[in-house]
């Protein structure tokens, strides 16, 4: 309990329900893989988040057939090199995403499946798709990675602002998986080297991913772009 009166002290759960920060429906990976769509449209996002990362990547491929996955990935990855210097990870710290938000809050299963083994979420096209981890999976990268220290990186109330606009969430379910994460890392390493990067913008949490000394993905699209840009980097 005493880590979530932190987490709500430090003004992490602020954007909770109507209380919003404006990216709650920014969907960095959607617009890599989708280009200028239905599941990104370029006049919205031009609109909404101009200066954004993702509006400039639709600047580059917008009005012409979606580019193959090799030229997208250089294009995001030259667009986020002239970026990193604004908010690169600290030296040794292991990146760690969760994706949480309403594929946490709007499912079926109860947080405590979620940390106890594989669950998928059924999204509003009944598509499956895991995107929360159990508790092997980071003992798994506890032992593979063997960080020093680790930052949490996760968005607690983002939701599909397409398919479900109104569909917005309060972040509770998310705020307790959090937790379980937390507890496990900071069991595992100590308090002083467990920090927390929640409700950052989406931009600024992508190139952190991008510049840790090593990375442990969530699920989705926005986490497979930061792991396919880190191989394009050491290839």
């Amino acid at each position: 309990m005493a880590f979530l009166w932190v987490v709500l002290a430090a003004g992490f759960a602020c954007a909770f329900g109507t209380r919003e920060t404006g990216w709650e429906t920014y969907s960095l990976g959607d617009c890599f893989k989708f280009g200028d769509s239905w599941r990104c449209p370029y006049d919205m996002y031009k609109e909404r988040w101009p200066h954004s990362l993702a509006t400039e990547f639709l600047d580059r491929v917008a009005g012409r057939e979606l580019p193959p996955e090799e030229e997208r990935l250089a294009i995001i990855a030259e667009l986020a090199t002239r970026r990193t210097t604004r908010r690169a990870a600290l030296p040794g710290e292991c990146a760690v995403h969760l994706r949480l938000g309403d594929v946490v809050d709007n499912s079926e299963q109860s947080v405590d499946a979620m940390w106890d083994h594989q669950t998928q979420y059924v999204g509003p096209t009944g598509d499956r798709r895991e995107y929360v981890y159990p508790r092997e999976y980071y003992k798994r990268a506890l032992q593979t990675l063997k960080p020093q220290r680790v930052v949490l990186v996760a968005m607690l109330n983002h939701y599909d602002g397409i398919l479900a606009e109104h569909d917005r969430i309060d972040g509770i379910k998310s705020l307790a998986y959090l937790h379980r994460v937390h507890a496990f890392w900071e069991d595992a390493l100590g308090h002083a080297n467990v920090t927390l990067a929640i409700n950052e913008r989406p931009d600024d949490a992508f190139l952190r991913m991008l510049t840790s000394s090593c990375f442990v993905p969530g699920g989705g699209g926005f986490s497979e772009y930061v792991v396919d840009i880190r191989k394009l980097r050491t290839s």
